[in-house]
């Protein structure tokens, strides 16, 4: 190899970096907005390097989207595309520690700024099931995350206890507002285990605006919350516990009344500091179904019975599951339902999980868009279609002329809408699991750090005569 061919050889080595792209998902996460957001958390760094902060998060995206795949193989899928242009690169690709490297240096910051800058209510007037009466639906809820079993994670994020022992893993509990249709996350908070949902919820009303209608369950109910909640001008549409006192004051034509919600029993007693709502109560009449003939009670701030019918309301809350299925998208089909995450550290868990939530938002961006090209509403589509679509579609979108990007992508998009989920069935399920206990004994604190052997095991074969 000569001279002028060796220097060729390295330019083109040294210029992969500068064609790695995820042109597949560009109207969702534009290249501009990571160059903004590595901007913003001066995180651009002033060195050439193997790995600049640029492709360092299109790195983590990649891992998020493919979570069983090793970090390396993760840049491969990255670069496939690129490789008509630059030869073999088996031999030029960062090594897993620089690779960990290169995360711990860019850390959680980019990735946040990131998330502010491009996740937003992707709902339009066209998109079937997100208004109800002009105002957007979303929902409140919160679920946990294992993280590995390391020392620092367990400092970092606790784990529960009971008396059989201590869980396996340490937890991140993540508390999330979705938009109900799309069931794209507009904002979450992750935290430590043992900080309750109440506490982390608080952070999210940052988000709510004027023409939301919220939606959570009776373990979020409080005063205080509702006070707070009614401070942003968002309405809500809430479950609540069905043994706490409400006065009626008015009855309506629909059977719902209005009452007052108050903050303590001695303020009901003295009527002091009441917030007027309205209380709607039903039962189940079916056999087949959890909660026959149990009372259950909604609370919410419309209080127009005629322009806001309680069987109406009744069934919209209903709609509340979906963020249940936007964390079974997250934790089983996007995450292929690893048992925990990759990172051992907490700041790698926190970039790790910024780094899921941005590629579920890409993923529900895209599906979004299919739906309104095919005019369908987003949920009939297929979520691990999508994701085995824009698998496949990232090399691809890589090899093609830029030309022809456009046609990619109303094909990618056609083609994600083409695996359309069957009707609901009308169906429930006990909320119980199949193997409750273990003939396996308890693993214990006794159990960790054991000595290792010191010795080969052929060393250590002694027979017996």
């Amino acid at each position: 190899m000569n001279e002028q061919t060796l220097t060729l050889d390295l330019r083109v080595l040294a210029s992969w970096p500068k064609k790695v792209l995820l042109e597949a998902i560009d109207t969702a996460i534009p290249a501009e907005a990571i160059r903004q957001a590595l901007q913003a958390a001066d995180a651009g760094g002033q060195r050439q390097r193997l790995l600049p902060g640029r492709v360092c998060v299109l790195q983590i995206l990649a891992m998020c989207l493919w979570p069983t795949v090793c970090m390396r193989d993760c840049l491969r899928n990255l670069i496939e595309g690129c490789r008509p242009g630059l030869g073999r690169l088996d031999g030029e690709l960062p090594v897993k520690s620089a690779i960990c490297a290169a995360r711990k240096r860019l850390g959680v910051r980019p990735l946040s700024l990131l998330f502010k800058l491009i996740v937003r209510p992707l709902a339009s007037a066209k998109t079937k099931g997100a208004f109800y009466k002009s105002m957007r639906l979303v929902a409140f809820d919160g679920t946990t995350l294992n993280t590995p079993d390391t020392e620092d994670n367990d400092s970092a994020f606790g784990r529960p206890g009971s008396d059989r022992g201590r869980a396996a893993f340490p937890k991140v509990r993540v508390v999330s507002l979705i938009e109900v249709a799309t069931r794209v996350t507009l904002d979450f908070a992750a935290m430590p285990y043992r900080c309750g949902e109440h506490t982390i919820v608080v952070r999210l009303l940052r988000s709510l605006q004027r023409d939301m209608l919220v939606l959570w369950d009776r373990g979020f109910h409080s005063y205080k919350f509702w006070r707070r909640i009614q401070a942003t001008g968002a309405q809500v549409l809430a479950r609540v516990q069905a043994d706490l006192i409400f006065t009626p004051v008015e009855r309506l034509r629909d059977g719902s009344f209005l009452a007052y919600l108050y903050p303590t029993p001695f303020s009901r007693k003295k009527k002091r500091h009441g917030i007027l709502v309205r209380i709607i109560e039903y039962t189940i009449n079916d056999p087949q179904r959890l909660g026959h003939r149990q009372k259950h009670r909604l609370i919410t701030s419309l209080l127009d019975a005629k322009r806001y019918p309680a069987k109406e309301l009744i069934c919209l809350y209903h709609e509340r599951w979906e963020i249940e299925i936007g964390y079974d998208e997250i934790k089983v089909h996007q995450n292929q339902n690893r048992p925990v995450l990759r990172s051992k550290t907490p700041w790698g868990v926190m970039q790790e999980i910024h780094g899921i939530m941005l590629v579920h938002f890409a993923l529900c961006h895209l599906r979004h868009q299919a739906a309104l090209i095919s005019d369908i509403d987003p949920d009939q589509i297929s979520f691990v279609h999508t994701v085995r679509v824009v698998q496949r579609a990232i090399p691809a979108f890589q090899r093609a002329p830029a030309r022809l990007l456009p046609l990619m992508h109303e094909q990618m998009l056609r083609e994600i809408a083409e695996e359309i989920l069957p009707d609901r069935r009308v169906r429930y399920y006990p909320r119980v699991v199949k193997r409750k206990m273990s003939n396996f004994a308890l693993k214990r604190d006794k159990h960790k750090h054991i000595k290792q052997p010191s010795q080969p095991f052929h060393q250590v074969i002694l027979m017996v005569k």
